[in-house]
């Protein structure tokens, strides 16, 4: 799971605001919890352009 960093903080490595990492699903809902950073989705990829 990803998640996108609204505050710098420091898990291993230090995060800054709007970094995007990947971390277990425990992990990410504990820093969802406690406002430190949001599930993060990949945009979907649009077509090629012709």
């Amino acid at each position: 799971m990803a998640v996108r960093f609204l505050m710098a903080h420091t898990h291993g490595s230090l995060f800054v605001k709007g970094d995007i990492a990947k971390f277990d699903a425990e992990t990410e809902k504990d820093l969802v919890e406690r406002k430190i950073a949001e599930t993060y989705k990949a945009p979907a990829k649009s077509a090629p352009a012709a």
